[in-house]
């Protein structure tokens, strides 16, 4: 029995097991509340500047926009609330969940480029006539 492969009866391994990565820096969430939201029917907290969920994905994503700067509650609940109208969620307010609104958008048509005249507007104005 010297070359006979031995069977392992804890199943199969996994060689490469993908680590559990905890987005945030801190070790504690103390102070005030975290501020509840939910994506794609997936739970996530904001606090401290830090996003907690269960998923990673969706974790990354939100992590990705994280404000570090949010200090007080009503500084995170307006990060929360502009996470959540970014894709599209809810978010908790007491013990009900409400849809957040969109945010406005962050840059404009305007703000790229100049407003054109509205006599040069128009189908085939390389037609007309130039003057």
């Amino acid at each position: 029995m010297l070359g006979a492969a031995r069977q392992s009866t804890r199943g199969p391994v996994n060689r490469w097991p993908t680590p559990r990565i905890r987005a945030c820096p801190c070790s504690f969430h103390g102070g005030s509340m975290p501020v509840r939201i939910r994506i794609y029917g997936i739970e996530a907290s904001f606090s401290q500047g830090c996003w907690d969920c269960e998923d990673d994905s969706l974790r990354s994503m939100l992590q990705a926009m994280a404000d570090p700067r949010a200090d007080t509650p009503e500084e995170e609940e307006r990060h929360a609330l502009y996470a959540a109208g970014r894709y599209g969620g809810l978010i908790a307010v007491g013990e009900i969940w409400q849809t957040a609104p969109h945010p406005d958008p962050e840059i404009s048509l305007e703000d790229m480029a100049p407003a054109a005249a509205p006599e040069k507007a128009g189908w085939l104005n390389f037609l007309r006539k130039r003057r």
